[in-house]
């Protein structure tokens, strides 16, 4: 459904402020109105106009989000989900490389001195991926 955002309210924010619920309150193209809650930014924005698609959360509030682009991410801030894409993927490459440091190791427990060489080699095996994937890729 095509609307447009005619009024705004944030009614609630995580403590580290990563997500946004907002009311909001959009007019169709027939000047119908609806009051809706989102986590979109976008969609927020009291000069917000497009495409949008209701659904109900698992507590059974109704919510409004941009539809999903064929083949991609639906409309709004895709660079800042590229960018939470791009440091998920570099936490589970950290995440493996120091479990990987520490089972080649055999450090256990880890004092001050086992994390320094813990640290070192699982830098080296997280550089080590791009290399990889560089050579195989060609």
């Amino acid at each position: 459904m095509k609307v447009k955002t005619t009024a705004s309210e944030q009614i609630w924010q995580s403590p580290d402020k990563a997500k946004t619920i907002w009311n909001v309150t959009l007019e169709d193209e027939k000047g119908t109105e609806y009051r809706l809650k989102t986590f979109s930014e976008a969609i927020a924005k009291t000069d917000f106009e497009g495409e949008v698609e209701s659904y109900l959360n698992n507590k059974g509030d109704r919510f409004v989000k941009q539809p999903q682009a064929a083949g991609g991410y639906g409309g709004g801030n895709n660079a800042a989900r590229l960018k939470a894409d791009a440091k998920k993927q570099s936490e589970i490459r950290a995440e493996w490389a120091i479990g990987k440091a520490i089972t080649s190791l055999g450090i256990f427990p880890l004092d001050a001195e086992a994390l320094v060489k813990v640290e070192a080699l699982a830098a080296e095996l997280y550089s080590m991926v791009d290399n990889v994937i560089e050579v195989t890729s060609k």
